[in-house]
C-alpha cells in the first residue's frame, strides 16, 4: 500500500470517527449519505465502497463510544457503607496520602452487580490489574473521568482482601512485570526507574520532576511504549522460543502469542497496542506469504483500533503516537542524499515527527520543545542501548547488564534535564520556527537571521513586570497558587498548588523566573505540594500556630528566609501593600489554621485570599469589606455561609480542579455567593485581575 492509500484511509476513519461522536446518530447519518453517493457516483467502485464501508464504521465506533461514556458516567453507584467485590482494572498508583486504581465492581454485598467503572482509594497494597479484590468501604457517586475514562464514583476502601488470582493471561505479565522489578530495581534511583520505563511503561517510580524534563525536551515518547520496544521484545521471545521458532509461519504465530503477552505487561497503553496491531498485521502477512510492507501496517491497524473503539479518536496518547509514526516513516528519507546517511536519516526521522505530532502539542499543552529533534537524534541511540541491555540483565539475571543500562539511562536524564532547560514554542514560536525553516529552504539568509533573532527575543527576553499590580489565579488544578506582581518587579507567589510540575509550567506561561515573597497558607498537600516547583526565592512566610517542618527545612536548603507570621504582619512594595489578616490563635482543624492575606492597592479594589478557613476561624476574623475574595477552601460547604454571603463584594474567585472528586465548588457555595460574578480555574483557566481601580475587576477567565 502506498503512503497516499495509508493516509486516506487513516484520514477517512479518523475523521469518520469524530464525526460519529460529536453528532451521533445525526454523524451516522451523513457518513451513511456521503458513503452512497461515493458509491453511486462512482458506479460501485470496489475502492470507494471500502473506504464508505470503513467510514459507516468507524462512525458507527464514535457514536456507541460516546453513549458508553455518557452511562458509565450516568450510572447509579449505591452510597453508604458496602462490601463490593471487583475486578482491578489498573495497578495502584500514589494519591496524595494514600493509592488509587481503578477498579470494575461485579457484586455488591454479596449480590451481583456488574456496576460502572470506579475509582478504589485507599491503602491498596500489593494488588494488581487483573485480581479479584473484595473492598469494603463507603461508595460514592460522584461522575468524573480519570486519563478520558469514565468513572462513575469512588469507593474509599478501609479494608482489602484479594479473592482470587487473575487470567492465566494477567498471571503471566504480572510475573514478567515483577521480574523486570526485581532485575533492574527501579526504587533504587531515578536511571533504574526510567530503564523500567524503556521496558514495560512502568514510570511509577520516575519523578515527576524526571517526568517533566522528559516531556520539555521532547523526550517522553521512550516511557509510552512502542515500535521499537515490541521489535526488541519480539527478538528475545524468539530468542527464548528457541526451535520452535526455525520456520517463519511458526515464528509468526509464536510472535503473535508474545504481543498479546506483551499488550498485557504493558497495559494495554495506546501507544503499545497500536504498535504491537501493527507487528501483528505483518507476522499474519508472513505467515500466509502475503507481505504487508509499513505503510499498509500502519492504515490497516489504525482503521482497524478505530473500527473497535471510537474513543481512541481523542485519546492523546494514540493520537500522538500514530502521528509521531507517520512523520518517522515520512522522514526516513527526508535527507536521502546526504552523509553519513545513518545521521542524515536519524535527523530527518526526528524533524518528521516533531512536525507531525506539532499540532497535537499546540492543540493539548499548548507548547512543544525547541529542542526536541536534536535531543531525539542524540538519544535514539542510547535508549535503544539502554531498552536492549535491560532486556538482557531481565533475561539472563546478570547484575552487570543493569548496571549499564541504569548508566546509559543516567545519560538520557541527563540530556532531557539539559534540554528541558530550553524555551518551549506556542504557536508563535512554531509559526516563527517554520518561517525559518521555509526561508533556509530558499537560501533567503538575511531574512533567516532576522526570523531567528525574531525568534530569540520572543522566546528568550523576559516579559516586562505590569505597569499596575495585578493578580493571577493560577490553574494548578485542585489546589491553590495566586501569583501576586507589581511594577517595581516584586513578585509573591501564595500556595504552589498540588503538583511541582504543573507549578513550573504555570510559572513559565507568566516567565516568572524569581519569587520574592513565598506564603504558605498551611500544610496541606494541595497548597505546598508543589513547593519543588518554585524558583529562586528570597523569603517564605509560614502559618504563626502551625508547625510546618518540611516547608521550613527546604527554606533553608534552598537558601531562603523563613519567618511565622502573625496578625498585622505586613508588607509593601510600591503601590501594593500586603497584610495577614488571621489565623487569630491555634485551631484544632489544620484548615482553619491557615494563613489569611488581604492584597490592597491605593485606589484600588481589595483582595482577600482566605487559604482553607472553615466556619469557626471565619467568624473569628475581622470585620472585612474585600472588593474580590478568593473563596475559601475551593468553594467546599465548609464555609459559614452567612459569612460568605455578608461579604460586600463585586468578585468571587474560585481555584478548583477539572471533574475533581471532591465536588467543589459545593451548590450550597455557590447559592451563598448569590448574583456576585463568579470565575473559576476549572472553567476558565488563570483567572487575571488587574489591582489598579475597581472597574477593572472582571478576570480575563471570564
Amino acid at each position: 500500500m502506498s503512503a497516499r492509500r495509508a493516509l486516506g484511509a487513516i484520514g477517512v476513519a479518523w475523521g469518520a470517527g469524530a464525526i460519529g461522536g460529536a453528532l451521533g446518530a445525526g454523524g451516522l447519518a451523513v457518513t451513511v449519505a456521503f458513503g452512497v453517493v461515493a458509491v453511486v457516483a462512482t458506479r460501485g467502485s470496489k475502492g470507494v465502497a471500502a473506504v464508505a464501508v470503513v467510514g459507516v464504521v468507524c462512525a458507527a465506533s464514535g457514536w456507541i463510544a460516546v453513549i458508553d461514556h455518557r452511562a458509565v458516567l450516568d450510572a447509579p453507584v449505591p452510597e453508604g457503607a458496602h462490601r463490593v467485590t471487583v475486578r482491578v482494572v489498573s495497578d495502584p498508583v500514589p494519591d496524595r496520602d494514600s493509592m488509587r486504581a481503578v477498579v470494575v465492581p461485579l457484586a455488591l454485598d454479596g449480590v451481583e452487580w456488574a456496576g460502572p467503572a470506579l475509582l478504589a482509594r485507599g491503602d491498596l497494597g500489593e494488588i494488581r490489574a487483573g485480581q479479584l479484590v473484595e473492598l469494603s468501604g463507603r461508595t460514592t457517586k460522584r461522575p468524573f473521568t480519570v486519563r478520558g475514562d469514565a468513572i462513575a464514583g469512588t469507593i474509599q476502601a478501609r479494608s482489602v482482601t484479594v479473592v482470587s488470582g487473575s487470567s492465566m493471561l494477567s498471571r503471566a505479565a504480572n510475573a514478567v512485570r515483577d521480574r523486570v522489578a526485581d532485575t533492574i530495581e527501579p526504587w533504587r534511583s531515578s536511571s533504574a526507574a526510567l530503564v523500567a520505563g524503556f521496558l514495560i511503561g512502568d514510570t511509577r517510580m520516575v519523578s515527576d520532576a524526571d517526568l517533566d524534563a522528559m516531556r520539555r525536551s521532547g523526550l517522553s515518547h521512550y516511557v509510552a511504549v512502542s515500535g521499537s520496544n515490541v521489535a526488541l521484545f519480539l527478538a528475545a521471545w524468539w530468542l527464548l522460543s528457541g526451535p520452535l521458532a526455525l520456520s517463519v509461519r511458526r515464528r509468526s504465530v509464536i510472535g503473535l502469542v508474545g504481543l498479546v503477552l506483551f499488550v498485557a505487561i504493558t497495559r494495554a497503553e495506546p501507544s503499545v497496542v497500536r504498535a504491537s496491531t501493527m507487528a501483528a498485521l505483518v507476522l499474519i502477512g508472513r505467515a500466509t506469504a502475503m507481505p504487508i510492507d509499513g505503510w499498509a501496517a500502519l492504515g490497516g491497524a489504525v482503521v482497524l483500533l478505530l473500527a473497535l473503539d471510537g474513543s481512541l479518536v481523542g485519546d492523546i496518547g494514540f493520537q500522538l503516537s500514530v502521528a509521531a509514526t507517520i512523520g518517522v516513516m515520512a522522514g526516513m528519507r527526508l535527507f536521502r542524499d546526504r552523509t553519513p546517511r545513518w545521521l542524515w536519516a536519524a535527523l530527518g526521522a526526528s524533524i518528521s515527527a516533531q512536525a507531525a505530532v506539532t499540532p497535537f502539542l499546540l492543540a493539548h499543552f499548548g507548547t512543544m520543545p525547541l529542542v526536541s529533534p536534536l535531543a531525539n537524534v542524540v538519544t535514539a541511540p542510547l535508549v535503544t542501548a539502554a531498552t536492549a541491555v535491560g532486556m538482557s540483565a531481565v533475561v539472563t539475571g546478570l547484575p552487570a547488564f543493569s548496571i549499564l543500562a541504569e548508566w546509559v539511562a543516567g545519560i538520557v536524564l541527563a540530556v532531557s534535564h539539559l534540554g528541558a532547560a530550553w524555551p518551549q514554542l506556542g504557536l508563535a514560536g512554531v509559526a516563527l520556527v517554520a518561517a525559518a525553516a521555509g526561508l533556509a529552504m530558499t537560501r533567503a539568509r538575511p531574512l533567516v537571521a532576522a526570523v531567528c533573532a525574531a525568534l530569540a527575543v520572543a522566546l528568550i527576553v523576559p516579559l516586562p513586570p505590569p505597569r499596575v499590580p495585578t493578580m493571577t489565579v493560577l490553574d494548578v488544578g485542585q489546589g491553590d497558587a495566586v501569583l501576586v506582581t507589581e511594577p517595581g518587579g516584586f513578585t509573591v507567589l501564595v500556595d504552589t498548588g498540588p503538583d511541582p510540575v504543573v507549578l513550573r509550567r504555570a510559572l513559565n506561561r507568566h516567565r516568572v523566573r524569581r519569587i520574592d515573597l513565598l506564603i504558605v497558607t498551611h500544610g496541606d498537600v494541595d497548597h505546598v505540594g508543589g513547593l519543588e516547583g518554585v524558583p529562586s526565592v528570597e523569603t517564605v512566610w509560614v502559618p504563626e500556630h502551625t508547625e510546618l517542618p518540611d516547608v521550613e527545612a527546604w527554606a533553608t536548603q534552598i537558601g531562603a528566609r523563613w519567618r511565622r507570621v502573625e496578625i498585622g504582619t505586613t508588607v509593601a512594595a510600591g503601590e501594593l501593600t500586603i497584610e495577614v489578616m488571621g489565623p487569630a490563635r491555634r485551631y484544632a482543624s489544620d484548615n482553619d489554621g491557615s494563613v489569611v492575606i488581604q492584597l490592597s492597592v491605593a485606589d484600588g479594589p481589595t483582595v482577600l485570599l482566605a487559604g482553607d478557613v472553615e466556619r469557626v476561624a471565619q467568624r473569628d476574623l475581622p470585620l472585612l469589606d474585600p472588593d474580590v475574595v478568593l473563596v475559601p477552601h475551593h468553594g467546599a460547604a465548609t464555609s459559614d455561609m452567612a459569612w460568605l454571603s455578608g461579604l460586600d463584594i463585586g468578585l468571587a474567585l474560585i481555584s478548583a480542579g477539572r471533574d475533581n472528586p471532591y465536588g467543589h465548588p459545593a451548590a450550597v457555595t455557590l447559592e451563598a455567593i448569590g448574583d456576585v460574578p463568579v470565575c473559576r480555574t476549572d472553567l476558565h483557566g488563570d483567572l487575571v485581575v488587574v489591582l489598579a481601580t475597581p472597574s477593572a475587576l472582571p478576570c480575563d477567565g471570564d
